[in-house]
């Protein structure tokens, strides 16, 4: 079997967890668990967020933050648990904007950094930024605005 996760439907951009040294970074199964979740609790809150998440969700949050645990272990820490494509999942979202992904970025990297050390969070937000930019492009049409960008997040990818 493949250890790439990219080739069991992840689409990671071309990031291997074990590209990244996360020695001492604290980067673990349990400090991912509390980013997902309070991330996920603030989404639930949130007014530009809370009703996509909930009219697709209804009932199965449990599954769900399980779910993005397993992507986000794969991706970060190359537990290969997760089996999914995001890609298609995101496509599949009526009316999803551009602003929704620039409020998703700029909570999750303010969660990220509530949870982790400076390097793990930098670390964590970067992956995500590349995941945004990859699915805003496929589902919007569109590339998120300059401006958008986070404090401590790498550049964009070129397109």
């Amino acid at each position: 079997m493949d250890e790439h996760p990219e080739s069991q439907g992840v689409d990671t951009q071309g990031i291997d967890p074990r590209d990244s040294d996360l020695a001492g970074m604290q980067l673990t199964e349990e400090s991912v668990r509390a980013v997902v979740e309070d991330f996920y609790g603030r989404v639930r809150a949130d007014p530009d967020l809370a009703p996509m998440f909930e009219s697709r969700l209804g009932d199965r949050w449990s599954a769900h933050l399980d779910r993005m645990c397993d992507f986000w272990t794969t991706v970060l820490l190359g537990t290969r648990r997760y089996r999914g494509n995001p890609m298609a999942s995101h496509m599949t979202i009526p009316d999803i904007a551009p602003s929704h992904f620039t409020r998703w970025m700029n909570l999750f990297a303010r969660t990220a950094r509530a949870h982790l050390s400076e390097p793990a969070a930098a670390d964590m937000i970067e992956r995500a930024e590349r995941m945004r930019w990859a699915l805003q492009r496929a589902a919007c049409g569109t590339d998120p605005a300059p401006d958008t960008h986070l404090p401590l997040a790498t550049p964009a990818p070129p397109p």
